[in-house]
């Protein structure tokens, strides 16, 4: 099979819009360093909107996730035309995930932080279920939905129990509320391989690529979600919140097994590729859509170009084997 056969519609629409040139895509770091108070109190009059915040931690998550991807791909092939892109794309993948970070506020305490992590698995698990039609896939989002929706409840609770108010971060947008107890939440490890499913959920044949746009959307969020509690649990000082990242950490532990049974084990690294950049195109096209803040809409539309440029190259490597 051909490695572009699933996203043929796609890569059609990739090779009449190569976008920005790769050598224009690596930016000065005078550029890529925002400051948060004067893009927004400029922009904004206050501060970020909680959708463009959640939105900015999504991207954040997939840039990272397709970065990591990309070193373990770059040891994994002998390839040197493959190993050159990887190389140059990961620069461009790396300015991305930098230009973001710096659009969120420097100020935020690792429990707000926490909060606004899984108002972005709630908001993006929510977009995705209603989306999938695989059914295993469907089952899978709608299950973990329930418990982010239960940790997202929990970080509220101790935010106001410290005298905050928790729509102060979410602005009422999203809904958490108590479902399942994290007693209640834990798996033995065999559990995690949802549905008894070693093949994935899907045949590369016949994968709808929503379906692999879904995994990849999710699954990075939950290894960013993962290792951001792993990252500020020494920061806390706080008894009762360090025990609740530990509890809660466990559990996203098992949310990215379950993701990872999703996937199709057949896959060649050039078709996981591809469906990343798809992910990456796909959401950017979509956010330049709906983002209200100009700033932050011009840089989804330049990370938007950008990736056009890498399915394209990417595409076209695989067109030769």
């Amino acid at each position: 099979m051909s490695e572009l056969t699933v996203l043929a519609p796609y890569m059609e629409m990739i090779s009449k819009s190569p976008g920005r040139p790769l050598e224009e895509q690596y930016m000065p770091w005078n550029e890529v360093s925002v400051d948060y108070q004067e893009t927004y109190n400029s922009i904004s009059g206050n501060s970020i909107h909680p959708m463009t915040r959640t939105h900015i931690i999504a991207m954040i998550a997939i840039e990272e996730d397709h970065w990591r991807l990309y070193h373990q791909f770059y040891y994994m092939t002998s390839d040197p035309e493959l190993k050159r892109l990887l190389a140059a794309v990961r620069r461009a993948e790396h300015i991305h995930r930098s230009r973001l970070e710096y659009l969120l506020d420097p100020k935020s305490t690792p429990l707000e932080k926490a909060i606004g992590l899984e108002m972005q698995a709630t908001e993006y698990y929510k977009l995705a279920a209603r989306l999938e039609k695989n059914p295993a896939a469907k089952a899978a989002f709608e299950f973990i939905l329930d418990e982010d929706r239960e940790h997202g409840h929990l970080y509220s609770v101790l935010y106001e129990l410290q005298g905050h108010d928790p729509k102060s971060l979410t602005g009422g947008l999203t809904e958490f509320y108590p479902r399942r107890t994290l007693s209640d939440e834990y798996l033995i490890p065999e559990a995690t391989i949802w549905m008894g499913l070693t093949e994935g959920c899907y045949q590369r044949e016949e994968a709808d690529p929503q379906t692999l746009i879904n995994i990849d959307t999710l699954i990075a969020g939950e290894r960013t979600t993962y290792q951001s509690y792993h990252y500020y649990a020494h920061f806390i000082e706080d008894p009762s919140q360090r025990r609740l990242y530990a509890q809660i950490r466990r559990i996203e532990e098992q949310h990215n097994n379950i993701h990872e049974t999703l996937y199709n084990p057949h896959e060649t690294i050039l078709e996981r590729i591809i469906h990343n950049e798809l992910t990456e195109i796909w959401h950017y096209r979509r956010l330049m859509q709906i983002e209200e803040n100009k700033f932050v809409r011009s840089i989804y539309q330049r990370h938007y170009e950008d990736e056009l440029t890498h399915s394209y190259l990417f595409g076209q490597l695989a067109n030769k084997y």
